[in-house]
């Protein structure tokens, strides 16, 4: 069985699995020269071919990330392509992809037509490279969750997606036994650890992506001056996170004005840290998956030649 794993979205990428185990992966960006790519990831589906050896023709089943909300970035690909993935969240732009992402992904209507446009514009493309295999489109945070338990050596474990938004869905919690991925718990956009995370950073003058230079810089800081405050805004309670309020800059520039970037950075990151580890505590407990069980599947790699 051979699958072709394809991402269209902010850092496109594609990857080729032979008989369930990954031979192949790229991310676009390797072969354009620009930092974190976005749109149709041709140039790396041309290279997880052409590495393998494998013809178009003879693809089973192609898997693209994200079921919903990207139809516009779609149709408007030839643009998308072009942007600069690289700004700051708190950017209008960015703030108007997001809100038609998950308005998309809310609305049974606009899903649906959605995903009619979504397989008529991958389809298209595939089939130009020569590619005419069977499409489908996966869940967001499956993906995440899939790709997470699959590669671990656990044969049995508790699995905690969490990440700004995908398919109008900001964290899921499922768990991972006998082979089987069974989903218990999702919350919705916008209760988001990430959307915090990410806001903060563009306040404090970094881009979208750079949130590792927040979390370094908040080594520096000291969090009790400013821990207080983001734990007003995200909190947590009965296993789901809450983000009471999604700051804007404005409202980020009034609450941090009279601390330094370094105290805002440790306070992020201690409330972040503090929340997100309530949260996977709790639902270790009401799963009762604390460690893997005995038995540990090695995932081995094909060298590169």
């Amino acid at each position: 069985m051979r699958v072709l794993g394809l991402c269209d979205g902010h850092e496109a990428g594609a990857c080729l699995a032979v008989d369930g185990r990954v031979i192949f992966a790229a991310s676009e960006e390797r072969y354009t020269g620009r930092k974190r790519q976005p749109g149709f990831p041709g140039r790396a589906v041309h290279a997880c071919l052409e590495w393998s050896g494998i013809a178009p023709q003879d693809i089973h089943a192609v898997a693209v990330a994200e079921k919903s909300g990207r139809a516009v970035h779609r149709l408007l690909h030839p643009i998308y392509r072009h942007t600069d993935p690289n700004q700051p969240m708190l950017r209008p732009m960015n703030l108007l992809s997001a809100s038609i992402q998950n308005t998309i992904a809310g609305q049974p209507a606009l899903s649906r037509w959605d995903s009619a446009v979504a397989h008529k514009t991958m389809r298209r493309k595939l089939r130009r490279g020569g590619i005419a295999a069977p499409l489908h489109f996966v869940d967001h945070h499956r993906a995440h969750a899939i790709s997470a338990a699959f590669a671990a050596p656990f044969s049995e474990s508790l699995v905690v997606t969490m990440d700004a938004f995908g398919d109008g869905v900001s964290a899921t919690v499922s768990t991972w036994s006998a082979g089987m991925l069974e989903e218990i718990d999702r919350t919705p956009v916008p209760h988001s650890a990430a959307i915090l995370y990410g806001r903060t950073t563009a306040y404090l003058g970094f881009s979208e992506g750079d949130e590792g230079k927040v979390a370094a810089m908040a080594a520096r800081g000291d969090a009790s001056a400013t821990v207080s405050i983001f734990n007003d805004w995200l909190v947590f309670g009965d296993g789901k996170l809450t983000l009471r309020v999604v700051p804007t800059h404005a409202r980020l520039r009034a609450a941090f004005a009279d601390f330094s970037a370094s105290d805002v950075a440790a306070g992020l990151q201690a409330c972040v840290e503090d929340h997100v580890g309530a949260c996977v505590k709790y639902w270790m407990r009401r799963t009762g998956m604390k460690k893997p069980r005995a038995g540990r599947r090695v995932v081995r790699q094909r060298p590169v030649e």
